[in-house]
């Protein structure tokens, strides 16, 4: 569900214990998270932005907008 998430991390070569570690849950947990399966809390999302210096829309949302949102 997160694909741009998960690519950015990919990408610089983070593993998902370190984002992990970065939300304070378990490497498992963290795995659901990115897949969709577990939602991210605002708090997470934040401390995930920080940590990639990145605004939380680049990790969490996708560029695109909906036609109601036009």
């Amino acid at each position: 569900m997160y694909e741009d998430l998960r690519k950015i991390r990919t990408e610089r070569g983070i593993r998902l214990k370190e984002c992990a570690d970065v939300i304070g849950v378990q490497e498992a947990c963290y795995c659901k998270k990115e897949l969709g399966d577990l939602k991210f809390s605002l708090e997470e999302a934040k401390a995930l932005a920080d940590f990639f210096k990145l605004p939380v829309e680049v990790l969490f949302f996708k560029e695109k907008s909906s036609k109601m949102e036009r």
